[in-house]
């Protein structure tokens, strides 16, 4: 909103998040975590396009939707003209997601600290930051060394590879291999750092919630990525259970849970008598409870 830009100060107040469900209007609601509550220091140039901009302003929102300008942009709507874009300049696809790791690395590149960078990225902590990015941190401790050895007086060899070597020469794509749905995506960011990412819709709301694992070899995040994805697959079994109004096992009596393991292993038997018999329980506890546990046993499958 207009009212979270400071112009005279140059920041941008991050207070809330917008979500699109696949069904019903946008949802505003607060962000991730607390630590995306947060004000961002913009550059020059883009105080400059903002101020310009709010000059024509129509509503509280900097990026109005077009049709409607009382409700904010669909967050989906700048990812689509970046993948416009790319297509027009021939580039390969990207996730949008990306472009943070891209102004992590340029910013650290650049000499930004890193306690600043965690805090506009809203990292937990510098040490976050600095796992993920151990590359380019390792970069400036070199370049810290040769400024010491100069500042001693010591003659430092330039590195004059960066001069000689024409990088766009040389050049090639990394394209994501396809994986089924379901399993996730896994992201390189550097030589020995791997990102794994899991975004299912979630049952409630219908929007997705992506959560992400860190690794230093392909193996051990795909391993990572396993585990993530089986918690989170789990989650929205006892979302959806609640929803449906289906208890977990763990919250059963002693003798529907009888009922529903006797069940589990002979989910075609329908006769009353027999799911007793085999249960050890009375024909009358069956015929209160067999709705509800068909339809337990029925879903898991």
């Amino acid at each position: 909103m207009w009212k979270d830009f400071d112009a005279s100060t140059g920041t941008l107040k991050i207070l809330r998040s917008v979500n699109a469900p696949k069904r019903g209007e946008l949802e505003i609601g607060k962000t991730k975590t607390e630590r995306g509550r947060r004000a961002i220091r913009l550059p020059p140039s883009t105080i400059q396009r903002l101020k310009e901009r709010k000059k024509h302003a129509i509503s509280q929102w900097i990026f109005p939707d077009p049709l409607a300008p009382e409700k904010p942009v669909r967050p989906s709507a700048a990812y689509y003209w970046m993948k416009v874009l790319l297509k027009e300049a021939g580039l390969p696809h990207i996730h949008f997601h990306d472009l943070r790791h891209t102004f992590a690395t340029m910013a650290l590149e650049n000499g930004m600290d890193t306690k600043i960078l965690s805090a506009m990225l809203g990292h937990v902590s510098a040490a976050t930051t600095l796992d993920i990015y151990t590359h380019i941190t390792g970069d400036m401790l070199s370049e810290a060394a040769a400024k010491i050895d100069r500042g001693l007086g010591n003659e430092v060899a330039e590195d004059t590879s960066e001069v000689t070597q024409n990088p766009l020469a040389d050049f090639q794509p990394v394209m994501r291999r396809p994986r089924k749905p379901g399993t996730g995506c896994i992201n390189e960011l550097n030589d020995h750092l791997f990102e794994g990412r899991y975004s299912p819709t979630w049952p409630e709301d219908g929007t997705k919630h992506s959560k992400g694992v860190y690794a230093h070899t392909r193996e051990e995040c795909e391993e990572k990525l396993k585990v993530l994805i089986q918690q989170m697959n789990a989650k929205q079994t006892a979302i959806q259970d609640r929803m449906r109004g289906i208890p977990s096992p763990e919250k059963l009596t002693k003798k529907q849970r009888q009922i529903w393991e006797y069940m589990n292993f002979h989910s075609d038997e329908t006769n009353y008598s027999v799911i007793a018999r085999g249960a050890t329980v009375t024909r009358h506890t069956v015929t209160k409870w067999y709705e509800m546990i068909q339809g337990m046993v029925t879903y898991a499958v």
